[in-house]
């Protein structure tokens, strides 16, 4: 059986991101494609995170459509999507590769094909009669209507009445269950920080007030997830980038911009990475708001698990060639990473004590 709640929460993201950078329509139609792998054997949306998920979804849908055709409308890169969803490249990509497998996706597929432009795809009106092509919308109305009504064709293509509405999302009636009766400006954020693409899962969930800058975020996690701080870091969220003041050039100025102002609503992602040449990624979402605890410090940690894995490793897939070299005494390169790790490895050690003791000092 597939997870409701998986499905829902891929549901959200895709509603989101749809609404406000592409269209109702792509939303529409993404989420169909999301309940479709819901139904595929073996439930592949149980594995990878929702982010993923979404992003690839709505990759494939595009590639579909031709998203990243300059000339159609909305157009963008489909590289751009991965930033919009909070999850790297390589993650969207994959993704869209299982999305495009399981439902056998190709460019102009009837089937996926957005209803307004479904009646430009020659592909969903050619019929092959007596070893002849034969395109529908050039036959009489009457014949379409039959055609249609026997599926062979979606609809007839010459009746105006017949043609499928825009797909429209309702409008939300009401807030988030667990921000009812709480101010949108509450003084503090409860957030989940997850590193991207890493196995065992490595995550940490956080109190911060909502008016702390980006840059006092940034020294929050770094202490929080046990980096070192001795690399470059950025944040983005959809198609904005903040950073230090001497990546003015490529970012706004990450001291300037305060958590609280990015993370709005549960849909809202904030991609931290850490390491611009590694590339370790941390997607940070907001869970709720929470009222302010006067005597508390700055930032405490409630949860979290997974050790924080070794700086200068090659980032996600670099850790992970490293785990396999670590694992297996038989390896060529088993002595020397060993060596180089300094021994073995505990995947999973993480002390919220003492992490809390760290961020006692931030």
């Amino acid at each position: 059986m597939p997870d409701a709640d998986r499905l829902r929460a891929i549901t959200e993201l895709i509603r989101a991101v749809c609404a406000e950078h592409l269209t109702d329509e792509y939303g529409a139609l993404a989420v169909a494609a999301a309940e479709a792998m819901a139904g595929v054997r073996g439930d592949p949306l149980a594995r990878y995170k929702a982010e993923g998920w979404a992003a690839g979804i709505v990759r494939a849908v595009g590639q579909v459509n031709f998203l990243s055709d300059p000339s159609s409308d909305p157009a963008m890169p489909l590289d751009d999507l991965a930033a919009l969803f909070g999850v790297s490249k390589a993650t969207a990509s994959a993704r869209h590769h299982d999305v495009r497998n399981a439902l056998d996706l190709v460019q102009m597929d009837p089937h996926w094909t957005l209803p307004s432009q479904l009646l430009d795809n020659p592909m969903a009106w050619m019929l092959v009669v007596n070893g002849l092509p034969v395109d529908v919308r050039d036959l009489p109305l009457d014949l379409q209507r039959v055609l249609a009504d026997e599926g062979h064709v979606p609809f007839a293509p010459a009746d105006p009445a017949a043609r499928p509405p825009t797909p429209r999302w309702p409008e939300p009636t009401e807030e988030p269950d667990d921000f009812v009766g709480l101010d949108p400006e509450a003084p503090r954020l409860q957030l989940t920080v997850t590193l991207d693409d890493v196995e065992p899962p490595v995550w940490r969930t956080l109190t911060v007030p909502s008016d702390l800058p980006l840059d006092g975020l940034h020294e929050v996690l770094q202490v929080a997830m046990g980096w070192s701080n001795g690399h470059l870091h950025t944040f983005e969220s959809g198609r904005r980038a903040w950073g230090p003041p001497h990546l003015a050039d490529h970012t706004d100025d990450e001291r300037a911009t305060t958590v609280g102002q990015v993370l709005r609503t549960r849909a809202s992602r904030l991609v931290y990475t850490y390491d611009l040449g590694d590339d370790w990624r941390h997607t940070v979402r907001l869970e709720t708001r929470l009222l302010p605890d006067p005597d508390g410090p700055l930032a405490v940690c409630l949860d979290g698990a997974g050790a924080c894995p070794p700086e200068d490793c090659g980032g996600p897939w670099g850790y992970a060639d490293l785990q396999a070299a670590l694992a297996d005494p038989t390896h060529p390169e088993h002595r020397e990473m060993l060596a180089w790790a300094g021994g073995p490895l505990d995947l999973h050690a993480f002390d919220l004590a003492a992490t809390n003791r760290a961020l006692a000092d931030v």
